[in-house]
């Protein structure tokens, strides 16, 4: 019994060494196509995880009736609007309808300001995906040595290790998801200015003004 304690106890060190032990960034664990210098464009933009951010300021004259058409737009090209706060939006949206969505806001009014910009998360990405493997190959082995366990004791000291793996797991594959869900849908806040409007007095200097110009081009 005491060799068969001794043996199991062993196991579970070596395979708390294995699930424990993370790839450093220049270890990196890399699949095959990381190494194909041939890979075509489509395959080279499949493989990349990049996330892109984007903002713009927009000044409109009719603000609350642009973050309705801008809110039915990105519906439209499968995104969704994440929040809002007065005339500020935030929209998830897919990248490349991105240049969409400037090129509207251009036409819908003038841009105060506009910022795209991109973080290439490909070797976190592929790091935390080999160390997921990594786990759940740990876990499987995991649940063979419960089957072969013939004491109390063993039993316990696996299930021990069983849920500190299902643990890391968790939390990887919510990270993994996180990052996912970044990279399919880049993040986009437009905010919106309404147009000041010319009082009265704005309004006759406009008109005096016109009206000493068309004299100046008539002459």
């Amino acid at each position: 019994m005491k060799n068969t304690v001794n043996t199991f106890a062993l196991l579970i060190l070596l395979m708390s060494y294995v699930s424990c032990s993370s790839t450093s960034p220049n270890q990196l664990i890399q699949p095959a196509e990381f190494s194909n210098a041939n890979r075509s464009k489509t395959e080279e933009v499949a493989f990349r995880k990049i996330i892109y951010t984007a903002s713009m300021e927009v000044v409109v004259e009719e603000p609350e009736m642009v973050a309705e058409q801008l809110t039915t737009m990105v519906t439209s090209q499968a995104g969704y609007l994440q929040s809002r706060q007065n005339l500020t939006l935030n929209f998830r949206i897919k990248a490349d309808q991105i240049p969409l969505v400037f090129d509207q806001m251009e036409q819908a009014g003038r841009i105060k300001s506009k910022y795209l910009g991109s973080t290439d998360i490909t070797e976190e990405y592929y790091d935390n995906d080999s160390r997921l493997d990594n786990l759940k190959t740990v876990k499987k082995r995991y649940l063979e040595l419960l089957k072969q366990a013939a004491s109390v004791q063993d039993i316990l000291s696996v299930e021990r290790e069983l849920e500190r793996v299902n643990l890391e797991i968790d939390l990887l594959q919510g990270r993994m998801n996180r990052i996912k869900n970044q990279v399919e849908l880049a993040s986009l806040t437009v905010t919106l200015k309404e147009k000041k409007k010319a009082g009265v007095l704005g309004v006759i200097g406009k008109g005096i003004y016109n009206g000493v110009k068309w004299l100046f081009v008539r002459n």
